[in-house]
C-alpha cells in the first residue's frame, strides 16, 4: 500500500511537473507574439491541446506581459485593418484568451467581423499566392463601417470649401485602402461634388466668381474620378 501511494504521488508530481512546463512554454509564446502554427509540434495550439489532454480541467492563465503583447497586437491589427493578423489573433485569443476580462471587448469585436475578417484574409492570402479570389466587396464594408461613416459625417458637416479639400484628402486616402470600383468610394466623391457646386453657387450670388470656378473645377474632378471608376 504504502508503495502504491509512492507511485500514485510520483505520477501526480510528475503530471503536475509536466502540465507547469507546458503553461510556461505556452506563455513563452505569448509574450513573443508567437501565435503561427508553423511549427506543428511547437505553437500554442498544440500545446494548450497537450494541457487539456493532461488534464481537461486545467484553467491556463496568460501572464501579464502576454496580456500587454496580445492587447497592443490585437489594437494595432484593428487599427492598420490587416485582416491577416485579426485572423490568427481571433483565433488565439478565443482559445487563450477567452477567460481575460481586459481583452472580452477586442474578442468581442472581432468575433462581430469574424466572417468579414476571414473573407478578407482569404483574398489576401490569395493575393500573396498569385492565386487571386474575387475582391470581397461586402466584407470590406463590414470592416470599414466606421471609417466609411466617418467620412458620411465629415460630408455632412462640410460647409466651406476648405473643409471639402480636407475631406477629398480623407477619401483619397481611403481609396487606397480598397479596389477602384468600390462603389461606397464613388458614392462619397459624387455627393461631395455636388457640396462642391452648391458651394460655388452660393459664391457666385456673393460675386466671388474666381471662387466659384475653383469650386466648380474640383466638382468637375471629383466627378471625371467617379465615371473612371465604373
Amino acid at each position: 500500500s504504502h508503495e502504491l501511494e509512492t507511485i500514485v504521488a510520483d505520477i501526480r508530481s510528475s503530471k503536475l511537473s509536466t502540465l507547469s512546463v507546458l503553461a510556461q512554454r505556452i506563455n513563452t509564446h505569448l509574450e513573443k507574439g508567437r501565435y503561427s502554427k508553423a511549427d506543428k509540434k511547437d505553437n500554442v495550439f498544440t500545446l494548450f491541446l497537450d494541457l487539456q489532454t493532461i488534464n481537461s480541467d486545467y484553467q491556463f492563465k496568460p501572464s501579464s506581459l502576454a496580456n500587454d503583447v496580445y492587447g497592443s497586437k490585437f489594437e494595432t491589427a484593428l487599427k492598420e485593418k490587416d485582416t491577416v493578423t485579426l485572423s490568427e489573433l481571433i483565433a488565439v485569443g478565443n482559445t487563450l484568451f477567452e477567460g481575460v476580462e481586459q481583452h472580452k471587448p477586442l474578442l468581442q469585436k472581432g468575433n462581430e467581423m469574424s466572417t468579414a475578417i476571414e473573407a478578407l484574409s482569404a483574398y489576401q492570402l490569395s493575393l500573396d499566392s498569385g492565386n487571386t479570389l474575387p475582391y470581397p466587396y461586402e466584407a470590406a464594408r463590414v470592416l470599414y463601417v466606421e471609417e466609411l461613416s466617418t467620412l458620411r459625417s465629415s460630408l455632412d458637416a462640410s460647409n466651406t470649401i476648405k473643409e471639402l479639400d480636407n475631406l477629398v484628402g480623407s477619401i483619397d486616402n481611403f481609396a487606397t485602402k480598397v479596389p477602384n470600383d468600390f462603389r461606397d468610394v464613388a458614392k462619397l466623391r459624387f455627393d461631395t461634388a455636388n457640396r462642391y457646386l452648391e458651394l460655388s453657387d452660393l459664391l457666385l450670388n456673393k460675386r466671388k466668381a474666381s471662387q466659384a470656378r475653383a469650386a466648380m473645377k474640383k466638382a468637375n474632378e471629383l466627378l471625371q474620378k467617379v465615371e473612371q471608376s465604373k
